[in-house]
């Protein structure tokens, strides 16, 4: 388990803890595209000691991208009210696309960030994550990391990879910066990614 700061051009390793954390530094701009679909696999690394990695498709349909005006709103009501503010907030905003994973339906995603990177572009996106009954039932430690994150990156050609947290921690902050804190040993790995052509 590694601690890493994350640029659009390198990944650093730090000191070792126990549980990963990013640092995300703020995102370079927040355009509004017309509908984007990226497709991929997910691979789970970890797979509960079965010695073979699971692996899932899935897609991404993205309709905007957050503004930094609307981030620094976020930051600040997590800043003074709490994860659980931020995650009523994240169930009003106007959604910037969905996920879906394998067969199961869509889920809405509240924030989504474009940097232009040279001929790269990141995409970086945080959501509240389903809850299960049981994490509930037996107040499991997971209930302190109420959100998901992904980082994308495309080439000019569309295809690229990237990371999916699926429990994490995320403190936003005012700029754009963002502080994410993986539950898991590692990041799921996104691979095969293709920006599906318009």
């Amino acid at each position: 388990m590694k601690t890493m700061v994350f640029s659009p051009g390198a990944v650093i390793p730090a000191a070792l803890l126990g549980f990963m954390v990013f640092v995300i530094p703020a995102f370079l701009a927040a355009d509004e595209p017309s509908s984007e679909v990226i497709t991929g696999s997910i691979v789970n690394m970890m797979d509960g000691g079965k010695g073979v990695p699971l692996t899932s498709r899935f897609t991404l349909t993205l309709n905007g991208y957050t503004s930094l005006e609307e981030l620094d709103t976020l930051a600040d009501l997590q800043a003074t009210k709490g994860d659980e503010a931020l995650q009523a907030a994240l169930w009003d905003v106007k959604e910037k696309g969905y996920i879906q994973i394998g067969t199961t339906l869509g889920y809405p995603l509240a924030v989504v960030y474009l940097i232009p990177h040279g001929d790269q572009r990141v995409i970086r996106i945080v959501t509240d994550r389903p809850i299960q009954y049981h994490e509930v039932l037996h107040s499991i430690r997971t209930l302190h990391y109420p959100f998901s994150f992904f980082e994308i990156t495309l080439d000019r050609n569309g295809h690229g990879e990237g990371k999916f947290v699926p429990v994490a921690q995320v403190t936003l902050k005012p700029g754009g910066d963002l502080t994410v804190k993986d539950y898991a040993a590692m990041p799921f790995k996104l691979i095969q990614l293709k920006l599906a052509e318009k």
